[in-house]
């Protein structure tokens, strides 16, 4: 099983993505799962997606968590580590997967969203206007230490470039090449200096990320997670608005071959002791 490292608001359609991978001559798929603390889940094969690298095959399945299991089981919150999996050759299995937490934030906001996109490339934005007058006092995002330098926030708050990209993408198409030029030498890399940032009513703000890692292998894991902006209005409301994002990785034949190779030495360490 590979890791994931999923924040997901209990607003949201709580259905999520599992990866692991098998070697197609085995019969170790599995057949259901168990979140402890949870219940029991039997997957959908036909929904089951797989990704093939030579003998290998990586498995995608979804999950979906009852509504009314989270008000039952978890007030605000829910938080799990691992799930014990039964295999089709009849064993079972608990395997860590990373670390899912099920979180419950408001759902009213002093921000309206009016625009997002994001890319293959692991890039995306959101344009964002302000309801009345307020101050952000920080950006907040969880998985630090496996995000490390891999996540890169970036801001823009010039008025007249945000209005110029805004009434550019209200016709329902957009040149990029003249949003490219607006955002040119006017995007902020989102550091301590910035804040308090404040926006009065009707102020546009632009949010970018990127992730970049590299060579480093946090970045075969799966994301999903929120930005948080962390503020209060002019009448000292405080307020958390999330801005959702995602992470999947694109593998090399290579990258699945070093992924299986570690959890094979892992595995014979565990049994030599």
């Amino acid at each position: 099983m590979l890791k994931h490292f999923y924040e997901i608001n209990s607003n949201e359609n709580m259905m999520f993505d599992l990866h692991y991978i098998t070697n197609k001559n085995g019969k170790n798929d599995i057949q259901s799962i168990t979140i402890p603390g949870m219940g029991h889940y039997p997957l959908n094969h036909e929904a089951e997606r797989c990704e093939n690298y030579g003998n290998y095959c990586l498995k995608t399945f979804s999950i979906k968590i009852n509504e009314m299991d989270i008000k039952e089981k978890a007030k605000n919150s829910f938080h799990f580590d691992k799930v014990k999996a039964y295999l089709s050759n009849g064993r079972v299995v608990t395997y860590p997967i990373g670390e899912i937490s099920i979180v419950k934030d408001s759902a009213r906001f002093p921000i309206d969203f009016l625009a997002s996109s994001s890319s293959t490339d692991h890039m995306g934005e959101q344009l964002l206007k302000a309801k009345e007058p307020l101050s952000i006092q920080s950006f907040l995002f969880p998985f630090h230490h496996q995000l490390g330098d891999g996540l890169q926030l970036s801001i823009i708050t010039d008025q007249g470039s945000l209005q110029a990209m805004y009434n550019e993408m209200s016709k329902g198409y957009s040149d990029d090449q003249k949003i490219s030029e607006w955002k040119q030498g006017k995007d902020h890399l989102v550091e301590k200096e910035l804040f308090p940032l404040k926006l009065q009513k009707d102020d546009l703000l632009n949010t970018s990320y990127q992730f970049t890692f590299g060579n480093n292998q946090n970045g075969y894991h799966f994301y999903h997670f929120a930005i948080k902006l962390k503020g209060k209005t002019k009448n000292g409301k405080e307020f958390n608005v999330p801005l959702v994002i995602n992470y999947s990785p694109s593998f090399t034949y290579k990258e699945i071959e070093e992924i299986v190779k570690q959890r094979r030495e892992v595995n014979d360490g565990a049994r030599a002791k």
